[in-house]
C-alpha cells in the first residue's frame, strides 16, 4: 500500500504517516459536527488548536528541515539526536513560556471564547507539541520507515477516541485538553528513549552551529511562510467578530492535505540528495514531480467539484459554506508543487528563504484585508493562493539567479499546464453551484 506513493521508502513514510495525521483530523472535525456539540464549542476547540499551533509551528517545520540539513554533516546520528531533542525541548519551554506573557492579548478577542480560560493548557500542550516533533525524524534518520507510519497511526487515533469521548460522554473542554496534552507527550517520550544512547557524546555536539546555521534561520523562515494561515484565521476573528464565522472559515481553510504531505515530503527527502549529488537530486525531482502530478492534480479537481455537494452532507448543512473557502485553498496546489524551496534549503541560501517568505506574508497581509472588503472570508483565502504563488515566484527568482537550477527542470510543462487547464475550469464550474455566506 505504502509503494502507492512514492517510490523511496524514506519520502513514502512520511507521506503516509501525515496522511494518517489529516484523515484523522478529519475525522474530528466531521465528529465534532454530528455529536450536537454546539458551534461555540466547536470554535473554543478550533481555537485551542489554532492558537498552540502558532505557537509551535515554526521550530517543528523549520527544526525538522534543520535535523535533516545537518544530518549530512560529521555529527554522529545518536548524538544528532540527543541534541536535535535538548533544542527542541528548550524551545518548548521557551514557546510556553512566551504564550503565557502573550496570553493577555490573545484572550482580547472580540468574541467571548472560553476556550483559553484553561491558560496553563495551551502552554503545556505547546510544549509537548514540539517537543514530540523530532520523532518522525529521528526515526527517519534511523531508517526505522515502518515506525514513522505506526507512530502516527496510534497517536492520531487516540486522538480521535479522546474526540469522541468527549463529544458524545462527557462535554468538558478542561478534560478533553488534558487527555490531548497527555496523548501528545507519548511522541515527546518516545524521542526521549531514542536519544538517550547519544547523551555520552552530546557534549561534543555543536549546538551553536546547529541553531546558527540552520534551526534557528530554517524556523524563522517557516514562521514567515507559514504565517499567513494564522494571519488568515485572527483576520477572521476580528473582521467579522463571529464564532460561526470563525468555525466555517476553519472547517474550509484546510488546503488539501495531500498537496501538503507529498510535496513536504518529496521536498524532505530531496535535500539530502541535492547535498550530496546535486546532479542526482535532479534527477530523482524530475521522477518525485511526475508522480506527485498526478497524485495531487486529479484529486484536488475531483473535490473541487463534488466539495460543494460533500460539506453538507459530512459537516452538516451548517458548514455548507465552508466549501466555498475549501474550493479556493484547494487552489494553492498551484503552488505547492513548485520545490525550488529544495535547492534553496541544500544550498543553505537561508537569506533567499527568508526574503520570499517575507514578501509572501507582506502579500497576504495587504490583499488579506483589500479582498475582504468586496469577498469576505472568501477574499482572506484568495489572498494567501496569490501570497503563496508570490512567494514561490520570488524562490524561483533566486534558484535561476544563483544557477542553482534551471526553472525549466522544476517543471514539467506538458503535465503542469495542462492539470493547471483542467483544475481552473472544475473551479469555474464548482462556482455555480457552491453555497457562499
Amino acid at each position: 500500500m505504502l509503494k502507492l506513493l512514492s517510490a523511496k521508502a524514506d519520502v513514502n513514510s512520511l507521506q503516509f504517516a501525515s496522511i494518517v495525521r489529516f484523515g484523522m483530523m478529519w475525522c474530528i472535525y466531521i465528529i465534532l459536527a454530528w455529536s450536537g456539540v454546539g458551534m461555540t464549542e466547536i470554535a473554543d476547540f478550533e481555537l485551542f488548536l489554532f492558537t498552540a499551533n502558532l505557537f509551535a509551528f515554526a521550530f517543528i517545520n523549520g527544526g525538522k528541515n534543520a535535523i535533516i540539513n545537518f544530518s549530512e554533516g560529521k555529527t554522529s546520528v545518536n548524538s544528532l539526536i540527543s541534541g536535535a531533542l535538548i533544542c527542541f525541548i528548550v524551545t518548548g519551554i521557551l514557546m510556553a513560556l512566551v504564550f503565557l506573557l502573550a496570553a493577555g492579548l490573545l484572550i482580547e478577542l472580540p468574541i467571548d471564547f472560553t476556550g483559553l480560560e484553561y491558560l496553563h493548557l495551551p502552554a503545556l500542550f505547546i510544549f509537548v507539541l514540539i517537543s514530540g516533533a523530532t520523532l518522525d525524524f529521528f526515526l527517519l534518520l534511523k531508517k526505522k520507515y515502518r515506525l514513522i507510519v505506526l507512530q502516527s497511526v496510534i497517536v492520531n487515533l487516540l486522538m480521535v477516541l479522546m474526540v469522541c469521548w468527549y463529544s458524545f460522554f462527557h462535554r468538558q473542554l478542561e478534560v478533553l485538553f488534558i487527555s490531548l496534552i497527555v496523548i501528545m507527550a507519548l511522541p515527546m517520550l518516545a524521542a526521549g528513549f531514542m536519544a538517550i544512547p547519544g547523551l555520552s557524546s552530546v557534549a561534543g555536539f555543536p549546538f551553536w552551529s546547529f541553531l546558527k546555521d540552520s534551526f534557528l534561520p530554517l524556523s524563522l523562515f517557516a514562521l514567515l511562510g507559514g504565517l499567513a494561515v494564522f494571519i488568515d484565521g485572527y483576520l477572521v476573528l476580528f473582521l467579522t467578530e463571529s464564532t460561526d464565522e470563525f468555525a466555517i472559515f476553519r472547517y474550509g481553510a484546510r488546503e488539501l492535505p495531500l498537496s501538503v504531505i507529498l510535496a513536504g515530503g518529496v521536498t524532505a527527502a530531496l535535500i539530502p540528495a541535492l547535498v550530496q549529488n546535486k546532479e542526482h537530486g535532479k534527477l530523482r525531482l524530475r521522477s518525485e514531480l511526475i508522480t506527485l502530478y498526478h497524485q495531487v492534480f486529479p484529486l484536488s479537481i475531483l473535490l473541487i467539484l463534488l466539495s460543494p455537494l460533500i460539506f453538507p452532507l459530512v459537516f452538516t448543512s451548517d458548514f455548507a459554506a465552508a466549501a466555498g473557502v475549501f474550493n479556493i485553498y484547494l487552489l494553492l496546489v498551484i503552488s505547492r508543487v513548485m520545490l525550488p524551496q529544495a535547492f534553496l534549503y541544500a544550498e543553505k541560501r537561508n537569506k533567499a528563504l527568508l526574503g520570499a517568505a517575507l514578501v509572501e506574508i507582506i502579500t497576504n497581509l495587504v490583499l488579506s484585508l483589500f479582498l475582504y472588503q468586496y469577498y469576505g472570508i472568501y477574499g482572506i483565502a484568495w489572498a494567501s493562493v496569490f501570497a503563496y504563488l508570490t512567494g514561490k515566484g520570488v524562490m524561483l527568482f533566486h534558484v535561476n539567479r544563483l544557477t542553482l537550477v534551471g526553472i525549466r527542470e522544476l517543471f514539467i510543462p506538458r503535465y503542469y499546464f495542462g492539470y493547471l487547464a483542467l483544475l481552473l475550469t472544475a473551479y469555474f464550474i464548482s462556482t455555480f453551484y457552491t453555497v457562499w455566506l
